[in-house]
């Protein structure tokens, strides 16, 4: 969680100083993202409860990638409209409607490849 956190800031403080914004306006992206991460623990902590079981594990898993992605996802959204980048209409019109369709189809791929790694270390 920590190295997540870093990173974050990291990724923040080198758009804020590439985009030449103001130091007060990198909290709100800061903080979402870092709102994603503790989301992202969680989830993955709660899929990892279920590995000895791998259908259910695989489930888990990819159910916990599908909801951090795009929570990630719509986190960047806001960042960048609440930056004055985009504006609000571009980003619900342009940008919203790949959310979904993207985080399913990873989510949908992780599921196969957790399934796959969980019943090779079951067997």
């Amino acid at each position: 969680m920590a190295s997540y956190g870093v990173t974050q800031a990291i990724l923040v403080v080198l758009a804020g100083l590439a985009l030449n914004l103001r130091h007060r306006r990198w909290l709100l992206p800061y903080f979402l993202l870092l709102g994603c991460g503790f989301v992202g623990a969680t989830l993955v902590y709660w899929a990892r409860k279920s590995y000895d079981r791998p259908k259910s594990g695989a489930i888990r898993f990819a159910a916990a990638v599908f909801l951090f992605s795009s929570l990630y996802m719509g986190a960047l959204l806001v960042s960048v409209v609440k930056l004055g980048m985009l504006s609000s209409n571009s980003a619900l019109n342009e940008y919203a409607p790949y959310v979904l369709p993207t985080s399913t189809l990873g989510s949908i791929a992780v599921y196969f490849m957790m399934r796959k790694k969980l019943e090779a270390t079951k067997h």
